[in-house]
């Protein structure tokens, strides 16, 4: 991420800690590598999450090269080594931006590395000055608060109102009186659960700001590098999911980044390594011990009565057939089997034995000094507990608790337990495994991975197979400690690899799932009850809105009038759709700004929620569920049909709303409005407004319906260079690989992608889109009532010759003659 991001700068950073001399050319090679790194991401504004992870040396570089880039001009320097864009105007603007977000970070690095002095004690690169007033200076002057010092890292962010209660102002939560909020709090959570008041900021967004940078001085100042890459993730997917301009896969690919850098923090957590480390010790003890000493250790024999031998056997007594007897293994706590207890074969034969050596001595139980820690796997978890093994949240292991069963619990001690370590790899075989573990195919025999430092090309699962091409990537290489890189653009999957020189086995992977299992669990746990907290903030949200009857700005803009269900504000500017699941809960709002910006409820669930345009109780009288993206997609079908249709606001909540509303009314057919995103298949290789689609009308049997354009509308010209997804990302990268014409193309096909382009945009209007949506939708309203009529006859059919057989069996019954009985003898 960051790491590699920023590798140019990174390299000049450390080359220059180090005192490294470097030849002018070299030189000139790393500045314009840093120019060039820097103009891409500012002209693409994807700055921000590359300089989360930031070092100080990287950020001054940074700020250097911006000011390096003005003044706008050809007579600038820089920009007779770099190509100078047409629009100066907006360039500007964006070099502002990037100037004050580079000052921020360079502010919050300063108080994170204040913070890691305060936790662990020691100064990076400083002199330490007293018990945390270093951090309070440093958080005073660059935040103008300062921290607590038991602060756990969490922050929450409250709109807030003042009252007059009893002649005195008081700071109420705006939710639970049902008001609008007057300004936003921000709170850091306490190590003992307690909220202290940091801040508070005039709009919501201005506090989420403030938010989100708490959030990287948190993750800046966490030791473990593993758990800081998971932090900055996060709060990068946050950031994703908050920018209206971010796709379906944008934020699928934050969400797959985050959960990966999760999962690698929970691999990688040092407690976990320790036992580890700790397990493969014992084991290597166990191993080493003289082979006599073990063999000679004495038995403990059995005297086990015949009808005894299953109750003995059950507790894992084995038989010896040379001493004709039953015995303990020696893993085994010889307590449960005293009444059957036989003195030590040596004594037996009446040899003395020597005084017994530490390895021999049955190990002092660690209960007296601590926990007695266990290596139970996931599977086992449920035979551990009912054992008495209790789970240890902070060492993350399972330990015997204080009413176990230790004879039971005896089997996962780590010295009885088989060592999770598997066989040495060759460093070439470990990486070939971690690219087939993020979803890279590795065929056996093949060529890849080529471990030479250069990048490679390497098919990924579910896309047809190349030798020399794919949606993956990698570099490693094999000098000195061998490492490298790893991607699967497909799903967003990365992975940084050192060599280990083993590979675990199926348990002790299923171990580390399993601790990475609870974690997601505990923080989906986490997003329910922030979900349902948010639901009810938006529904109190409700008294303040009024139906829209004036088309607001945004449905203008969009050509569409006001349906039922919209809402507005006192003022008809801003857009509300209230966003519902299928039992008519409100879970979220999607809020619509006059520039047509859009955001949910923050906190809120989208997944399966759905607005319907026109209300949900006239959808349930309409003879199809039409179900669209976007709001402006649905209000246009639902202007054409005459019945309510659905907006699932996102392609990639589609499958879930269809399948709700499929499940709620199983005797309607299903219709799913796509976007054409044929931009995206030259750009990113696919089109997932039509993907997403398909796939929703597939899960119910619905039928699909995409918007047909005017002839070159929505299609790449011929006469232009074929535009590839890696030519589009060297273009992103350099700006040099595509020209105006090829620009302009693509500009112009993402202006047409759905039905309210097509209404509106197209040169075929709202005849056109009449013309496609009426006879599509009228064609499976009929046959769909068709399959029902055929149907109802059939099931007549099957009652009518039900009772007809039932007449016949009736019928045979009354003509059969009833026999007579004999007379009876005497």
């Amino acid at each position: 991420m960051a790491e590699q991001i920023m590798m140019p700068l990174k390299q000049q950073a450390t080359e220059a800690e180090m005192g490294v001399p470097k030849q002018p050319a070299a030189l000139q090679a790393d500045a314009d590598r840093a120019e060039a790194w820097t103009v891409g991401r500012v002209e693409k504004d994807t700055l921000a999450r590359a300089l989360d992870g930031a070092s100080q040396a990287q950020l001054n570089r940074v700020y250097a090269v911006l000011a390096d880039m003005e003044p706008l001009s050809a007579a600038n320097p820089f920009w007779q080594r770099n190509e100078l864009p047409q629009d100066v105007g907006a360039l500007a603007d964006k070099i502002d931006a990037a100037k004050e977000r580079v000052t921020v970070r360079q502010a919050d690095a300063v108080v994170a590395a204040s913070r890691l002095d305060l936790v662990t004690g020691v100064a990076f690169g400083r002199e330490r000055s007293g018990d945390g007033d270093t951090f309070d200076r440093d958080a005073e002057e660059n935040l103008g608060f300062t921290l607590p010092h038991n602060w756990t890292g969490r922050v929450q962010v409250q709109g807030n109102i003042k009252r007059d209660i009893d002649g005195e102002m008081i700071v109420l939560p705006a939710a639970h009186r049902g008001e609008k909020p007057d300004f936003w709090g921000v709170y850091a959570q306490l190590d003992d659960g307690h909220q202290e008041h940091l801040a508070d900021r005039p709009t919501e967004q201005q506090a989420d700001e403030l938010a989100e940078r708490l959030a990287v001085i948190d993750a800046r100042s966490t030791i473990s590098e593993h758990e800081k890459a998971a932090k900055l993730a996060r709060v990068n997917e946050d950031r994703v999911r908050r920018n209206p301009d971010s796709t379906d896969e944008d934020i699928s690919a934050a969400k797959e980044a985050r959960k990966n850098a999760e999962f690698a923090a929970t691999t990688n957590d040092a407690d976990l390594q320790r036992r580890i480390e700790f397990e493969e010790r014992q084991r290597t003890l166990l191993q080493q011990a003289p082979a006599d000493a073990r063999r000679d250790a004495p038995k403990t024999l059995l005297t086990v009565p015949y009808k005894e031998k299953e109750e003995v056997k059950a507790l894992g007594a084995k038989w010896d057939r040379k001493d004709q007897s039953w015995y303990v293994p020696q893993h085994l706590d010889a307590a449960p089997f005293a009444k059957w207890a036989q003195q030590p074969a040596q004594m037996l034969a009446g040899e003395s034995l020597e005084p017994a050596t530490a390895l021999d001595k049955p190990a002092v139980s660690k209960a007296v000094e601590g926990r007695v820690y266990l290596a139970v796997t996931y599977r086992d978890r449920t035979e551990a507990k009912g054992a008495g093994a209790e789970w240890d949240k902070a060492a993350k292991s399972w330990y015997a608790g204080p009413h176990a069963d230790m004879a039971k619990l005896d089997k996962w001690k780590p010295e009885n337990v088989p060592t999770h370590q598997g066989p040495a790899m060759a460093p070439r075989e470990e990486f070939a495994a971690a690219l087939a573990s993020i979803g890279c195919v590795v065929p056996a025999g093949g060529d890849h991975p080529i471990m030479d430092g250069e990048k490679h090309r390497i098919s990924v699962e579910g896309e047809k197979f190349s030798k020399n091409s794919g949606s993956g990537f990698y570099v490693g290489h094999l000098d000195g400690y061998p490492a490298g890189f790893m991607k699967n653009n497909k799903t967003g999957a990365e992975l940084t690899w050192k060599a280990k020189g083993y590979t675990l086995d199926p348990e002790q992977k299923a171990l580390l799932a399993s601790q990475a299992a609870e974690k997601l669990q505990q923080r989906e746990a986490e997003l329910s009850k922030l979900q349902e907290q948010a639901a009810k903030r938006v529904g109190k949200e409700l008294g303040k809105l009024v139906q829209v009857t004036v088309a607001t700005p945004y449905m203008q803009a969009k050509g569409i009038v006001p349906h039922a269900g919209a809402l507005t504000d006192k003022d008809g500017k801003k857009t509300y759709l209230p966003a519902t699941d299928v039992d008519g809960k409100q879970w979220t709002t999607q809020y619509i700004k006059e520039d047509g910006t859009k955001r949910f409820a923050k906190d809120s669930r989208k997944e399966g929620c759905f607005h319907v345009v026109g209300g949900m109780d006239e959808l349930a009288k309409a003879p199809a569920i039409v179900i669209g993206e976007g709001y402006a997609t649905a209000a246009q079908l639902k202007q054409s049909l005459g019945f309510p249709t659905v907006s699932a606001f996102d392609s990639g909540n589609l499958a879930a709303v269809a399948q709700a509303l499929h499940q709620k009314f199983p005797d309607k057919p299903v219709v799913i409005a796509g976007d054409d995103d044929r931009h995206l298949e030259l750009t990113q290789g696919a089109n997932p407004g039509r993907s997403k689609a398909a796939e929703a009308a597939n899960l119910v049997g619905g039928k699909l319906m995409m918007p047909i354009f005017a002839p070159g509308e929505n299609s790449y010209p011929a006469d232009l260079a074929t535009i590839t997804p890696d030519l589009y990302r060297e273009h992103q990268r350099t700006g040099k690989v595509l020209d105006d014409e090829q620009l302009a193309a693509l500009k112009q096909m993402k202006q047409f992608t759905d039905f309210n382009d097509l209404a509106n945009k197209s040169a075929l209007g709202s005849e056109g889109i009449d013309r496609q949506v009426r006879s599509l939708v009228e064609s499976v309203i009929g046959k769909h009532q068709a399959s029902l009529s055929v149907q109802q006859q059939e099931q007549v059919q099957e009652q009518q010759q039900e009772l007809d057989r039932g007449e016949k069996v009736q019928q045979v019954q009354n003509e059969t003659p009833k026999r007579r009985r004999s007379a009876k003898v005497a």
